[in-house]
């Protein structure tokens, strides 16, 4: 009898099981349980479980990814109208990084230079942004023209181009490349310096220079010069014939006024000695040599000579420029 009574229990306890109570703990654990009904662990295939490898990856790379973008240096762009292109990151932040291209068809784009001032690239231009830190900006401009307004201490903004650096003293400029590589520089406001390969030139407000690739930068000259000396510098600065440089050097002197002694000294120290010589007579012609510096002194381009001279002829702030590490002296020109 007894028997009977235990199988028609354990009968009904079966029957009753799947209605028993189960704790929310133990029903989420049930479902997050990776056994299935059979009681065998579920076995994800090896290729599945590489690609929820990857993807994971590849989402957290790309957060870092642009975590990392959107905290990298960069100049703000302020306006862009026309045909302007840019990369995806800097259409969505507004903001140039460094390393980044800007290409300007028929557009124009305004850019913030951290708080020194403003870069305006002009249209069919290419620029790309190489740092972007707070004591030093520097710019490449590949082709096309910029126009910069920048108010900082000596050297802390440059513009790389393919023949030349412009390294700004506190001013505003225009320089244009071509797509030699040439490039023509004209200063609106303080001074820059054009260099290459340690040769200098010194562009003051109202002067402009041209520069040559494998050559450099040429000689600065102010825009109200005599017809005919720009053109007449240009052979004296690039040609490759010694005598159409020589002849050149001898139709500008006659042209330079007393503010052009600017030019003159530049090219002290630019030419064989002979077209140092005629240059050096029509400077001391213009303005007499500084007390105690003498004419030797300056054809053998001895240092304190050429900037005793430079700072008697009153052609810039030299003392100050000092106190940069910045010492106004030319240097040779290199020819290919």
């Amino acid at each position: 009898m007894s028997d009977w009574r235990d199988e028609e229990l354990e009968r009904i306890e079966r029957a009753l099981r799947p209605l028993r109570y189960q704790p929310r703990r133990a029903e989420l654990e049930a479902r997050l349980d990776p056994r299935v009904e059979s009681g065998s662990v579920r076995h994800w295939p090896v290729w599945t479980r590489f690609a929820m490898a990857a993807a994971l990856f590849l989402t957290v790379g790309a957060s870092v990814a642009w975590y990392l973008y959107q905290r990298s240096p960069g100049w703000a762009i302020a306006s862009a109208t026309g045909e302007v292109h840019l990369g995806t990151g800097s259409r969505l932040t507004r903001i140039l990084r460094t390393g980044e291209h800007l290409e300007t068809g028929s557009g124009r784009v305004l850019l913030r230079v951290g708080d020194i001032g403003d870069l305006t690239i002009e249209k069919n231009s290419l620029i790309r942004l190489l740092e972007a830190s707070p004591d030093h900006q520097l710019v490449a401009l590949e082709r096309g023209e910029i126009r910069a307004s920048i108010l900082a201490p000596p050297r802390q903004f440059q513009v790389l181009t393919p023949s030349a650096k412009a390294v700004d003293l506190g001013c505003a400029y225009t320089l244009h490349v071509d797509a030699d590589g040439s490039g023509h520089l004209e200063v609106t406001m303080g001074w820059v310096s054009f260099e290459d390969r340690g040769r200098q030139s010194f562009i003051p407000v109202g002067a402009a220079c041209r520069t040559r690739k494998g050559l450099g930068p040429g000689t600065p000259y102010f825009l109200d010069a005599a017809p005919g000396f720009a053109l007449a510098l240009e052979i004296v600065d690039f040609s490759a014939d010694p005598q159409a440089r020589m002849a050149a050097r001898k139709a500008l002197l006659p042209l330079a006024r007393r503010r052009d002694a600017l030019t003159l000294w530049h090219l002290l120290s630019r030419g064989t000695l002979e077209e140092r010589t005629v240059t050096l007579d029509r400077l001391i012609a213009l303005a007499p040599l500084p007390v105690g510096v003498t004419r030797d002194a300056i054809l053998n381009l001895e240092p304190d000579a050429l900037q005793r001279l430079w700072d008697g002829l009153l052609l810039g702030p030299g003392e100050a420029w000092k106190l940069w590490g910045f010492t106004p002296l030319p240097a040779p020109i290199v020819r290919h």
